[in-house]
């Protein structure tokens, strides 16, 4: 639970740009390719992330320019990513000028049940970081270089010159 609007902007600013170094590993003709009948595409992924922005924030009461899930997925990562930071952007404005730290303790209904916006903040960031390591594993299926979060990735561990143990 975040006590602080300065804390989450600063996490959510690290997660936003993690996440586009993952869309930016992606290019457009692996998008809707089917690895595995159980496992979504990285073009819905992608869009799921995207559109998540949006669509937990409205849920909490904002006002968030940018896609939800009723949009068209964009057939190419370059608009997902446009899309994802202008959705990002709104977020931050957004939080800045309505809630403030002491809001944060304070009980709102999203999905029909009771969340403490402090919680509202963390578990978006929690969504994020969740799919977003799908997205690594799906990415590896396509050939796809996996940039590291909180550190190398193996495939930046082996640009490194340092030997990557299974």
């Amino acid at each position: 639970m975040y006590n602080s609007i300065e804390s989450f902007i600063k996490d959510f600013e690290h997660e936003q740009n993690s996440t586009i170094k993952y869309f930016n590993s992606i290019s457009d003709e692996k998008l809707e390719t089917i690895f595995h009948e159980n496992i979504r595409t990285i073009g819905w992924l992608s869009w799921h992330i995207v559109v998540t922005v949006s669509e937990m924030f409205t849920e909490s009461g904002f006002t968030i320019a940018g896609p939800d899930d009723r949009n068209v997925q964009p057939n190419n990562i370059a608009a997902m990513i446009m899309q994802y930071k202008s959705s990002c952007e709104s977020v931050v404005a957004e939080v800045k000028n309505n809630w403030t730290d002491a809001m944060l303790t304070e009980t709102i209904i999203m999905y029909g049940r009771p969340w403490i916006k402090g919680n509202v903040l963390g578990n978006f960031l929690l969504h994020q970081a969740h799919h977003r390591g799908q997205l690594s594993t799906i990415m590896r299926f396509a050939d796809f270089k996996v940039p590291g979060v909180f550190g190398p990735s193996k495939d930046e561990w082996i640009a490194l010159g340092q030997t990557f143990h299974k």
